[in-house]
Parts: C-alpha cells; structure tokens; sequence
C-alpha cells in the first residue's frame, strides 16, 4: 500500500520521510529509497532530493508476505480493546521484525495474539506506534486497525501524548533538571551510535526528576525523565553526557550489568476512537531494584 508524508519544512528526502514514518529506521528508509519504492510527482527520487516545504511524497511500504505470527511468545499485556493493545516488553527482544523471516520479536506475538494486524506503517510493524531498543523494557503501544493506526500514531508524536522513563544511573543528578542538546551520529566500530554536537544535528529535550538513592549502593540513583522529542538513543546519550550514565548502558559509557536499566513507564495519550485521555503504566521489571 502507498502512504504520502508531507514536508513540515524544506528539507532532503530522507529527512522528510524519517519526520513523516518515524517507526522506520534510517536504514529501512534508505531501503525503500534504493528499490525505488519512493516517489515525487509521480518520479523515483533519490534520499540526498530536496523536497520544498509542503512537497508531498508517495511511499510503497508494501511489506509483502506480512508478518509472522509466534503464538510461543508469551505477553505481558498491560490494556487491551477493539481499537489498540498495550504490552509490557521484556528486556533483549526487538520490538519488530526487520525482515519476513524474524519470527522472534514483541510484534510476532502480538500478531499471534490479535489474529488481524494493520497494514498501515508497514505489516510488519503490526500496528505499533513505539519502538523500544533491544535491551530497554515497558510500554509498547499497537493500533489493531488502519483507522486506528492513523490516529494514534499522529497522536503518539505530538504534544498530546506524555512519555515516562524509568532508569537507574550512576551518580547522583539534581533534583530537577531540563536536558535540551543537539544529537549527531557516529560510528563506534561496527555500531552507530549518537553523540552530542553543535547546531547542526537532531534536537533532544527531555525532563529528569530525580526520584530516589538506590538502597543497595549510594552511588546510584533512581530517576523519572520525561521524553519531549523522540530522538534515537536521546535519554541514553542526554544521560551519559552530563556524567550520569544509565547502568548496564556499555555503548554510552554505564557499568557492567546483566541488562539496561532503562524501562518505559508511563504513556498518557488519547484513545483512537473516544479520544478520552487513558494513562498506561507497565510495571518494572525485577532487575531495577537489585544489583544485577
């Protein structure tokens, strides 16, 4: 199926299209440019094409075979009805598969779970309006249906959602802090990593309340960060650049753990269908309040 993703301001293609389909990766759109899968007044466009501000581009993220359903995969449900589902992902799982063959990822079982999924996003997104990285546990939030997808999506990246992290990080912030930077990316061996940059990069802003000393070492701490922008790696990077590194986070400099202690708490947002504002919260997992 075709999608179009306007431009919000004059910018390259592939910025345009990251802004407009923010569930995709940067490689999975590079892909979608590369099979001449991306179009502008009716021609193939290259990613590096700029696009004037309203400029409208048609994407085939026609996915093919669709996903794979994993009824093995068991879930974690947090809030389930006829228009969306809510589930609490474990910790070393991919939130969707990036090919037709992965079959063991949170949006397999999902598929599993709700028989149906939409195609809107991609079938093998299955819905999903959030991705969790690998290791990051919490909230994960799918639309059963086209409509519903549609909705909540846009919903999900403005101002009418509120998002809620849990991490536990070395050191101690302040109190209250506002995190605003500018995030480029770079290569860290064979992984891409971010880092923070001068004027010219992505903007991040995120709000760190700090919660508590964890009581099983002083020299760590528990704090809640609210997530404004939705930047790649953000709260990791945001974290670590101020010297309070979250714990088990190896790519940004945390110390040895089993796992990343970076959990999505709180997603308050609105309902596809009513519109009436529902709160969400998944519960941690054990890990967070042991030394791991």
């Amino acid at each position: 199926m075709a999608s179009e993703v306007t431009a919000k301001t004059t910018a390259r293609a592939l910025t345009v299209l990251k802004e407009g389909l923010p569930q995709y990766s940067r490689t999975e759109l590079e892909a979608l440019f590369t099979e001449g899968r991306v179009r502008y007044d009716g021609h193939r466009i290259k990613k590096s094409e700029r696009i004037s501000e309203g400029g409208v581009l048609s994407v085939d993220i026609t996915d093919g075979a669709g996903i794979t359903a994993n009824p093995a995969i068991s879930l974690s449900i947090v809030f389930e009805d006829e228009s969306i589902i809510a589930v609490n992902k474990p910790p070393f799982m991919h939130t969707v598969p990036l090919r037709h063959d992965d079959t063991d990822t949170l949006m397999n079982a999902v598929a599993a779970h709700c028989g149906k999924t939409p195609e809107a996003g991609g079938v093998l997104n299955a819905g999903s309006v959030n991705r969790l990285d690998h290791e990051t546990t919490g909230l994960v939030l799918a639309a059963k249906s086209d409509q519903a997808f549609g909705t909540l999506s846009t919903t999900y990246r403005s101002e009418r959602t509120e998002k809620y992290y849990l991490a536990r990080v070395a050191g101690t912030p302040p109190g209250h802090m506002l995190m605003e930077d500018v995030l480029v990316k770079e290569r860290s061996g064979e992984k891409e990593k971010m880092r923070v940059g001068d004027v010219r990069g992505l903007r991040a802003r995120a709000e760190l309340t700090l919660l508590a000393r964890c009581p099983d070492t002083m020299d760590e701490c528990y704090v809640l960060l609210r997530l404004i922008t939705g930047v790649r790696h953000q709260l990791r990077v945001q974290l670590a650049s101020r010297g309070y590194p979250i714990v088990g986070d190896a790519l940004y400099g945390g110390r040895e753990n089993t796992t990343m202690l970076l959990h999505s708490l709180i997603v308050e947002t609105h309902h596809p269908e009513s519109d009436r504002r529902i709160m969400l919260c998944a519960v941690p997992p054990e890990m967070f309040w042991g030394d791991g």
